[in-house]
This record gives C-alpha cells, structure tokens and sequence, in this order.
C-alpha cells in the first residue's frame, strides 16, 4: 500500500483487490467486459474507492500523447479588452 504521504497508485488498487494491474487498468479504464469478470471488475472498483485512488492525468496526457488544453497568446492581460 502506498505510504501516507503518497497518493496511491494503480499497483496499490491492483495489490488490494488482489488482481494485476493490467486488470486495474482494464476495469477503470471501462474496458473490463468480456475480459474480467463483474465480481473482479466491482473488487477493483471497491479498491479504488476505499484507497481514495484518483487517476493522475497528466500521467494519461503523457501516456495518450494529448492534454486536451488551449493555448491562448494575448499581449497584454493589462489592456482593457483582453482584462474583460
């Protein structure tokens, strides 16, 4: 389990529900049906929440390739028009 100080991880869910981190990945990913079973998809699910485990997403940006975020250039923030 993970340490106080540290938010806990998928192996955490995965050691927890006693299952491997593939089928964690699967189950919160919504990818489990046809490939772990219900009793094993809601003993990760019950994992995950009881851990308070929340998925880092600027790991999955990283891991996708995308962050889904704007940019946007402005010249001044100052200046009445972009202030508004």
């Amino acid at each position: 389990m993970a340490r106080a100080s540290t938010r806990p991880t998928s192996r955490d869910v995965a050691q927890a529900a006693g299952v491997s981190q593939a089928a964690v990945s699967l189950v919160l990913g919504d990818k489990w049906r046809g490939r772990v079973s219900e009793t094993t998809a809601r003993r990760v699910r019950q994992a995950a929440h009881d851990l308070g485990y929340r998925p880092n997403l600027a790991a999955r940006n990283l891991r996708l390739g995308r962050t889904r975020t704007v940019l946007l250039v402005v010249p001044a923030l100052t200046t009445e028009f972009f202030a508004g």
